[in-house]
Formats: structure tokens, C-alpha cells, sequence
């Protein structure tokens, strides 16, 4: 039997081999798109509960990231980019779901997915699905081909309808911004616990590893892959970075700010929900993108960029979006019935 290497998830089932089940059974299908949402370091931090006509995806705060996230805003925003990847994979199932999101009760209960009937899945609908197994975070440079402004405009309409806003930084802003992501880059290398928490989840290609970060993703090779959690919890290589960090704010095509009017969890849940939606249109697209948090990461950054911006809005995640220019490999997952229960 071939080892679990954490990428065998991405090898999806075709749906239509599904549609035959019963509803729970689809319904517990759904869960091999859901765990291919994104995470901040790729933690992965949920879990879902079998409920009545549903499930309720929890917060697993075991693998919260205590310095970089320390009010757990990125992972409520993992919480909920899963739970969107859920009702889309739904849908496709031909199960209409709603959501209850952050049901009153316990801080871990992120949300309620409950299916209320059939549902024919419209082109789109498919097309989104279809997507989930290609999405993948690219931190490689991308084309110089810009991105189509038809596809700008219908994320910021996707992220709008989920309570969040998605803003392309203007071009007059970009040397500011990438200024700011450098900036942070510096500030977080040089904090050792940063580092230390940022190695933990740093892992050699050649690892059995089902969470984190491989080297690979980084375009390290076996060796430098291996060697890497050391050096970094050794050395400050915030200066290094942030020249490769500016270099990619500014030489990709679009970047793209999620902002939000207020800065609760609920907030963040819309975040997470508006992310996932467009990620997966722009990935329908043929884009590919990857974050550049550091300023919004850092307390006094966050302000600088909305100042920056001259927005009264609060930023919380910053993507940079591109054609790729190469296949990026897989990231690993925990196995869906390992979250499941």
C-alpha cells in the first residue's frame, strides 16, 4: 500500500459517483473539498461535527499560532473559508445548505451547515467546485499578464455580498505598500518567538508531515528544506526577505486587499467566507495568488497601511493575484475522517 504522504487528498472523487448516495452520506463526502480550504501556515485548524440534517465545523485552537494570530483572527477566517468550501461542495451534490454562522453557545462553534433539500447546481455553481482541488497558494513570481479587470470587479462583488470589501491596491499606492509588507518582514524576523513558532510549522520535502509548511513551497530544495527550521530559529533573515517580499509586492500584477467596516469575529468570519468565494472564482479564472500579511500581522503596520490607503476601513488580509507561471506542488492535509466526527 502507498504511504499517506498528506497530498492524496487533492485526488477528489469524481461527484457524479456520489449523487447516488444518500444525503449523509454526501453530506459527509463534502468534507474531502472542505479540508482543502486555505490556513494561515497551513494549520488547518478545524473540525467537524456530525449534526442533524448537517455538520458544525469548531475551531480547533490546539493549532492556534499564538505570536503571528494571537486573538485567533486568521484562524476564525480558516474556519470560515472551510465552511464556504463545504456549501459549495454541497451544492455540487446536488444538497442546498445554509449556514448559521457563530451560532450563540460556545466561542469554538464557528458554524452550523444544515441541508434543507435538493439542488440542481448551476454552471457556476460546478465551475467553483471544480476549482477547490486546484487551488493552491503560489509564492512563486507570477506572468507579467495582467489581470482581467471583469475578474476584479466580480470579486469585489462576491466579497461585498459576504460583508467584506476586496480592494486592488492602485498603482500610485504600490511602492507604499510594499514598503509597509517589508517593513513587516524585518519586524517579525527579528522577534524569535515569530521565528521559533514559524519554524515549527516549517517541514523538509522528503516528511511524512499531513500539516505546515514543506520546503518546496518555498522553492527550496531537499537539502535547504531540511536545513531550514535551524537557520531560521538561529539567524534574523528579515532582511533578506523583505527584498524578496517587496520584490514580489511589486513586480505581480494585482494586489488585492479584503478589508471589513468593523473589526469583530464576525468580521473575521466574513473575511474568511469573502476569501474562499473569490479565491475560487480567480482559480476558475486560470489566477493563481498567495498572502502578504506582514503589515496587517503587525499592530502598528495595520494602522500605517489603512492610513496609507486613506481608508476608514480595517484591513485583514492582503493577497498578491497573478497568472501562474509554473504547476506549485500540493501542500499537505490532515486526511477528512481525521477531522470528522
Amino acid at each position: 500500500m502507498k504511504p499517506y504522504d498528506g497530498t492524496d487528498v487533492w485526488d477528489v472523487p469524481d461527484r457524479r459517483r456520489l449523487l447516488h448516495r444518500d444525503p449523509a452520506e454526501r453530506i459527509d463526502a463534502a468534507v474531502q473539498w472542505a479540508v482543502l480550504a486555505p490556513s494561515g501556515h497551513n494549520t488547518q485548524p478545524w473540525k467537524f461535527r456530525r449534526i442533524r440534517d448537517g455538520l458544525a465545523v469548531w475551531a480547533d485552537r490546539s493549532r492556534r499560532l499564538k505570536v503571528v494570530d494571537p486573538d485567533d483572527r486568521e484562524l476564525l477566517m480558516s474556519c470560515a473559508a472551510a465552511t464556504t468550501h463545504l456549501v459549495v461542495a454541497l451544492r455540487a451534490l446536488e444538497l442546498h445548505a445554509r449556514v448559521t454562522w457563530l451560532p450563540a453557545g460556545d466561542a469554538d462553534l464557528i458554524s452550523e451547515v444544515r441541508v434543507d433539500g435538493p439542488v440542481l447546481p448551476s454552471p457556476t455553481d460546478l465551475a467553483l467546485f471544480d476549482a477547490i482541488p486546484k487551488r493552491q497558494t503560489n509564492r512563486s513570481p507570477f506572468h507579467k499578464m495582467l489581470v482581467p479587470l471583469e475578474a476584479l470587479a466580480d470579486a469585489a462583488s462576491l466579497a461585498e455580498e459576504r460583508g467584506a470589501f476586496a480592494t486592488v491596491i492602485p498603482e500610485s499606492k504600490r511602492a507604499d505598500v510594499a514598503e509597509l509588507i517589508a517593513h513587516g518582514d524585518r519586524q517579525q524576523m527579528a522577534d524569535k518567538a515569530f521565528r521559533q513558532e514559524l519554524a515549527d510549522w516549517l517541514h523538509a520535502n522528503r516528511t511524512g508531515s499531513r500539516d505546515g509548511i514543506r520546503g518546496y513551497s518555498l522553492d527550496h530544495g531537499d537539502l535547504s528544506s531540511a536545513l531550514g527550521p535551524t537557520i531560521l530559529r538561529t539567524f534574523d533573515v528579515g532582511r533578506g526577505q523583505a527584498a524578496r517580499d517587496r520584490e514580489l509586492a511589486t513586480e505581480s500584477p494585482t494586489l488585492l486587499l479584503f478589508e471589513t467596516a468593523v473589526d469583530s469575529p464576525a468580521d473575521w468570519v466574513a473575511t474568511g467566507d469573502a476569501l474562499a468565494m473569490v479565491w475560487l472564482h480567480l482559480t476558475a479564472e486560470g489566477l493563481a495568488g498567495s498572502f502578504l500579511n506582514q503589515p496587517i500581522e503587525t499592530p502598528a503596520l495595520r494602522s500605517a497601511l489603512a492610513e496609507r490607503l486613506e481608508s476608514n476601513r480595517y484591513p485583514q488580509l492582503l493577497m498578491r493575484i497573478g497568472y501562474p507561471a509554473e504547476p506549485h506542488p500540493f501542500s499537505p492535509r490532515i486526511p477528512p475522517e481525521d477531522v470528522l466526527s
